[in-house]
Formats: structure tokens, C-alpha cells, sequence
């Protein structure tokens, strides 16, 4: 009669029934699966007592008042009315507040806070949250896409839609709190639609194409965020970094990006138990695969290259469980602490971009260039998608056909099944 559903972003169960021909859909706001469990039950009684008589909804209940009489176990029995003029802010504020501890990690919590302070600065904060209609939204997306983004570009499709996400999610919570109700008006808005991202390209298909014609500073620039480095240029960086790092933790950092494809907040997260050395895997924690647990974990096979990378490091590691951890009273550090710490993302990124400056490395330009050159190195020489997918942990769709023409093997097999008597013509 009725069905519980995790929602795999956070952890948040609903429950989903029908009544009267209609579906509901309602957000429990728990993650705790007991809770959810005793509400499902609740509901599935209250149903039972409509359906023999012993308890009815009131006569003139809306849709939405049906479902939170049903959803309270029949202790609802006036009508419902809407908390008057609830403003967007203080929607917000209750949003952040209602989130259980580890419902979230705290980077999605971070990036929603972000894009409730657009929708805030657009949408006017002291609006009340059920005056907000198509037309709103609307312009706040015309808006959105006329500002600057990243690297002076008009800030991207792919954004705006990941912003108006957010506000669908505070609309369902105000409805859950009988601050709105209808339907959110994010289904009635139009967004451009984003331009997939191009194929990644080796370093010489890269300068190949800029010799070919001029291309402005930006364009430049996009094609060698396209760059995927070969194996002879990942072992060139790596020995350019060895070489130059101003910290020990460094080259290690970087050779961990290289050989195991992990992303940069997965190095940061890294604990010296996670290399086993006797088995030969490391073990890496996720945050991205399971977004119903607060951390998955998927093994690499260590790489022969690696493995004296890290015995060396473990020897002088100051001290710690983190595989990459900042000595104490670090020169040059702005956090200073008299204790080994773990890197934090902004020195993980200062120090990449310190010790490529002025180099011939400096075009690439992250920790993730590493993951799409183990991706892409792996599919070069044949290795199945299945495998790939193990040793990289959660991958969109987008992601893997950036790659896929690099399979050899098997897009020739696909090519040459292509009129398999061709070879007959051409003896005839």
C-alpha cells in the first residue's frame, strides 16, 4: 500500500502511496531507516481505516491536505492552512538547520549554501517563498547566465541547473512545512541545454591542433583541459616534481594521483593503513559512489612505480594516520599547527600549481588531469570498461565517452564486423 524510497543524494527517505486515484509523494526528513519504517506503517494504518469506514478525510481537503492528514495518522482533521508570508531566507535557514548530522557531506552542504545565497541575491531574500512563481525563476535564470563564471565566461547551463536542483529541494521542504504548496515552479522553466565536453586529447594531438590555426588565449586553454598525459610524460612530471617540490608530501601526493586515478579530496582522505603493501592494493575512500553511506571504499592494484614512492615516504612521514600529512609548523604555511595534519584542499591545490609554475607542466591544470590519463592509458591498452570502473569508483556517463575512442581493440572489432564478406570483393 505504500513504499519507502532513499533518495540517494543525502540519505533522506520518502514514502510514496496512492489514495483516491491520486499518487503522493512525501519526504520524511529522516535518515534513519526505523523512522522511516514506523511512518510507513502509520500510513499503511491510516489507509486501512479510510477504506473500511472508520476514519475520512475532511470533506473539503485539497490534495495536498489528504496527503499530511494521511501522513499524521488521521490527526489532522481540520483543513490545513498555510503558514502566511514565510520568506525565502528564513526557508533557508530552516533547511540547514532540519539536516541531520552525516545526512550530507559537508562539500554538498557547502555547494547548496552557495547556490541559495544566488538564489537569494536573485529572487529577493525577504520574498515569501510561495510568491515565487515560473516567471521568477525565469528571469533568475536569464540573469544567471548573463553573470561571469569561471574565467570570465557567462557562468554555465550545467550551473544554473545544478542551482535550481537546490531550489526545488527547498520548495518540497517549505511544502513539507505547509510554507507553499502546488507544484514547484522549476518544472515550468526553460535552461539552455550544455554542450557536451570534448574528447580528451594527448599532448601532441593537443599542439597539433593549435598549430593548425590561431586560436585566442581561451581557446588555447580549453583544449588543454582536454589533455590526458601518456605514460613517458606522467613518469617526465613526476620526476619534474621529485625534483622541485618545496615539501616533501608533494611528490608522494602526486604519485598517488597518477598511479591510482584516486580525485584530490579522495589523496586528502588517504590514511597510511589504506596501502597494503603484502596484497598489493590501496585502499580508496570514497565519498561520490554511495550517497547513502558517508564513505565507500573501492581497491587499486599498486603499481610497481608506486610501491618505493610510498616505502620511501612512510620512512619520514612526520607522524599521523593521513597518508599525505603537513609537518608540523610548516615554512611557508598560513595554518600553522604544532601537530601533523592532514593537507588541506587550498595547499593540495597551491602546492600543485607552485611547483608546475614556469614549466612545461604548468598547462596541466589538476589533480583530475591524473584520473582522466589513468582512465584513458588503461582503455589505450585494452583494459575492459568493468575494470576501469572498479579502480576508478563512480563515473557519469559523460566521463567515460570522453575516453571511449581510445578502446583499440575493441573499435576495431566493431569496424571490421562492419560488411564482413569486404574482404571477398576485393580478392574478386
Amino acid at each position: 500500500m505504500a513504499s519507502l524510497e532513499c533518495d540517494p543524494a543525502n540519505g533522506i527517505y520518502r514514502l510514496r502511496w496512492r489514495f483516491a486515484g491520486r499518487r503522493y509523494r512525501r519526504s520524511l526528513f529522516t535518515t534513519d531507516r526505523g523512522v522511516a519504517e514506523a511512518a510507513k506503517a502509520r500510513v499503511e494504518e491510516t489507509l486501512r481505516l479510510i477504506k473500511q469506514g472508520f476514519l475520512a478525510v475532511p470533506a473539503r481537503a485539497t490534495h495536498d491536505d489528504a496527503g499530511v492528514f494521511i501522513l499524521s495518522g488521521g490527526r489532522v482533521t481540520g483543513e490545513t492552512k498555510l503558514v502566511p508570508g514565510i520568506a525565502l531566507t528564513k526557508v533557508c535557514d530552516e533547511y540547514f538547520e532540519a539536516i541531520p548530522k552525516g545526512a550530507k557531506a559537508q562539500s554538498s552542504i557547502n555547494t547548496e549554501r552557495t547556490h541559495t545565497r544566488h538564489l537569494m541575491r536573485l529572487l529577493k531574500p525577504n520574498a515569501t517563498i510561495r510568491s515565487i512563481g515560473a516567471a521568477e525563476v525565469q528571469h533568475y535564470v536569464n540573469c544567471r547566465l548573463s553573470e561571469p563564471g569561471q574565467r570570465g565566461k557567462p557562468v554555465q547551463p550545467t550551473t544554473v541547473s545544478k542551482e535550481l536542483q537546490t531550489f526545488k529541494q527547498l520548495w518540497a521542504f517549505a511544502g513539507s512545512r505547509q510554507y507553499a504548496e502546488g507544484d514547484c515552479p522549476v518544472g515550468h522553466v526553460f535552461v539552455p541545454k550544455s554542450a557536451a565536453k570534448p574528447p580528451l586529447l594527448t599532448w601532441n594531438e593537443i599542439e597539433a591542433v593549435i598549430r593548425q590555426s590561431q586560436h585566442s588565449e581561451e581557446e588555447e586553454r580549453q583544449l588543454w583541459d582536454c589533455l590526458f598525459l601518456r605514460g613517458k610524460e606522467i613518469l617526465g612530471l613526476l620526476a619534474h616534481v621529485a625534483k622541485n617540490a618545496l615539501q616533501p608530501f608533494v611528490y608522494p601526493m602526486f604519485a598517488i594521483a597518477a598511479f591510482t586515478g584516486a580525485r584530490r579530496s579522495e589523496i586528502i582522505r588517504s590514511k597510511r593503513a589504506d596501502f597494503n603493501f603484502e596484497r598489493g592494493l590501496v585502499m580508496i575512500r570514497e565519498k561520490k559512489r554511495d550517497q547513502s553511506k558517508s564513505e565507500s571504499f573501492r581497491h587499486v592494484k599498486v603499481h610497481r612505480l608506486l610501491q618505493p614512492i610510498m616505502e620511501d615516504w612512510f620512512e619520514r612521514h612526520p607522524g599521523g594516520p593521513y597518508t599525505i600529512a603537513v609537518p608540523p609548523d610548516m615554512v611557508r604555511s598560513r595554518a600553522k599547527s604544532p601537530h601533523p595534519e592532514s593537507v588541506s584542499k587550498d595547499q593540495a591545490k597551491d602546492h600543485f600549481e607552485r611547483v608546475l609554475k614556469g614549466s612545461k607542466w604548468q598547462v596541466v591544470r589538476g589533480f583530475h588531469v591524473f584520473r582522466h590519463s589513468f582512465a584513458s592509458n588503461l582503455a589505450m591498452r585494452g583494459v575492459s570498461q568493468s575494470i576501469i570502473d572498479q579502480w576508478m569508483g563512480h563515473q557519469t556517463e559523460e566521463m567515460r565517452r570522453r575516453y571511449r575512442h581510445l578502446f583499440p581493440e575493441e573499435t576495431q572489432q566493431a569496424i571490421d564486423s562492419f560488411m564482413p564478406d569486404i574482404d571477398e570483393l576485393f580478392e574478386g
